[in-house]
């Protein structure tokens, strides 16, 4: 019983992760077609993500070429978890048009975007043991969630249709990933 329990679980697993990357090719084609800054946001944020949670499954490990993330240890998760939200922000001052909708707030934006990115990288390099680094992690997450929902409800409310299809994709996403993360 354990083992169909268990090869249910890793085809399901597979099945989304195989989605999640479906969606990156996707959004992967559009950048180089359409040469937008938000299709390769979109497109690192997904990458970034399924780094994330496959690397916290177990599953990246025996992925060719796992093996040089799992060097990093939790700092690799971290790192990706962090790019992650780095990239969302970038994606979401793009795709919901922070420069017409709250443009004081576009530099603040994109300082966030690249305070991110550069953390990221600072976290996977890191040498030592950082015990803290997981909590600030989720703090940054908690509040980034909460930058991104007013913002989709901000551009929703002055009548954006992106601001409706935000909302309807991020809502979910951000419950769901606050809570992981409490």
């Amino acid at each position: 019983a354990w083992r169909e329990y268990e090869k249910t679980r890793l085809i399901v697993s597979a099945a989304m992760y195989a989605s999640l990357i479906a969606f990156a090719v996707i959004a992967g084609c559009y950048w180089v077609a359409l040469r937008e800054r938000m299709f390769a946001d979109y497109t690192c944020y997904l990458l970034s993500l399924i780094l994330f949670m496959t690397a916290s499954a177990g599953l990246l490990y025996a992925a060719p070429g796992g093996v040089w993330l799992g060097r990093l240890g939790i700092h690799g998760q971290w790192a990706a978890a962090t790019a992650a939200i780095g990239f969302a922000v970038g994606f979401a001052r793009d795709f919901l048009d922070i420069g017409r909708h709250a443009p004081r707030l576009l530099p603040t934006m994109d300082r966030l975007r690249t305070a991110l990115l550069w953390s990221a990288v600072a976290i996977a390099a890191w040498p030592w043991p950082a015990s803290r680094f997981g909590i600030v992690v989720v703090i940054v997450l908690l509040a980034v969630n909460l930058l991104m929902i007013s913002l989709g409800v901000r551009a929703a409310r002055a009548r954006d249709r992106y601001g409706y299809y935000f909302l309807a994709g991020w809502i979910p996403l951000t419950v769901a990933t606050s809570v992981r993360s409490i």
